[in-house]
Parts: structure tokens; sequence; C-alpha cells
């Protein structure tokens, strides 16, 4: 992994203001000047202002060796949490919304069995479950991002869905971003049955593109 800019500003001793690591609050330390845009995915971003901090401070003492040993100790991506561990965590808040999703729409669905008409919302509401069905299996295959800066932003949006729970505009960001990464990985929802992914009947959902 290349050193990022931020990097190189401690390094070169053009950093004019630094980290705040008085920080108890995850978003506030994504929120500092360089790090969601330096911060390697799957590294806290206290781990990697951790790093930053010793080497601003070998790099302002012009301490070589502590310089070096700072280096050697950089955080590689994953570091924190590789992207199986990742996969694991979004998958159980895609399960969870698609579980209060269908939680929503019992009561019509009940509704709907006694009086054998269908209430006006309740279609709508089972395009908008089975779309989040095919979203959840198409991200069961996805591998990890290549793009650097894709990864990062899914990475920092993952993380605080994990650390404050569903927030709309986080998730709605962060499919996003993975749909993008759908279309790069050749994975397409086109034709695919979420009646019973378990079931095996599900395709993998992946294409081939052309060039």
């Amino acid at each position: 992994m290349e050193m990022t800019n931020l990097e190189q500003q401690i390094l070169n001793d053009e950093l004019v203001s630094f980290l705040d690591r008085d920080q108890d609050d995850l978003e506030a330390l994504w929120d500092q000047p360089g790090i969601a845009e330096s911060c390697p995915p799957g590294v806290l971003p206290d781990t990697w202002m951790s790093y930053l901090t010793k080497l601003r401070e070998a790099r302002l003492d012009n301490d070589s060796e502590a310089l070096e040993l700072a280096q050697e100790h950089r955080p590689q991506p994953g570091s924190d949490k590789n992207w199986r561990e990742r996969q694991f965590d979004r998958d159980g808040h895609l399960a969870n919304m698609i579980s209060a999703q269908d939680d929503s729409m019992t009561e019509m669905e009940v509704q709907e069995e006694e009086t054998g008409r269908t209430p006006e919302a309740l279609p709508e509401q089972r395009e908008i479950l089975n779309t989040m069905k095919k979203h959840h299996h198409l991200r069961s295959l996805l591998d990890e991002p290549q793009d650097l800066d894709r990864n990062r932003q899914m990475w920092r949006l993952e993380s605080l869905l994990v650390e404050y729970g569903h927030q709309d505009d986080w998730e709605a960001a962060l499919q996003t971003l993975e749909t993008q990464e759908f279309q790069e990985q050749g994975l397409s929802a086109a034709g695919l049955s979420v009646d019973d992914p378990e079931d095996g009947e599900v395709e993998d959902g992946r294409t081939m593109l052309e060039d």
C-alpha cells in the first residue's frame, strides 16, 4: 500500500495542525482531517491515528530509528477487521433490515389472507423486500474491492453502522457504493430469484461483462 498524502505531509513536516485523539466517538474520529481519505480498509481510525502520532513524533524529534520502527509497524489493510469479518457484520445488518421489513408486512398479509383482497400498499412493500433480498444475496458474493478509495468509503460506513446501528443516510450511501462494486465485479440481480436463497436455487448472480 503506497504512502498516503497525510503520511507524506507528516514526513515533510508540512502539517500545521494535528489530529485530536482525545475522542471517544467513532464518527468524530473519522471526521478528523485526512483520516477517511488515508485510513486503510479494515483499520479503525484510532489505530491509524496512533500510528500517525508515532510517525509525527519521530519526525519532530528527528529520530531516524523511531521513524523506521513506526513505519515497520504501519497498520495493514484488514489488521483490525478482515474482509471475511466485514462480510459477517454486513450480512447481519442486511438480514436484520430484511427481517424488519418482513415483520412490517405481517398485518397486511394477514388482512389479505382473511379477506382475499390485497391491501393497496402491500405490492410495493413486497417489491421493496425482494430488492433488499437481492442486494443481500449479491453482497454475500462480493470479493473485497480492488478500488482502494471505494473500499475505504465502504469500510468507514460499515464501521459506523456497526457502532451506531442503522441510519438511512449511511445505509443508502453504502448500498450505492456496493452497487457500483457489483457492476465492477460482474454481479447482476437480473433474473435473480430470491424466494428461498438458502435452498440453493438462487444463481450466484455473476454475469460475463462485455469488454
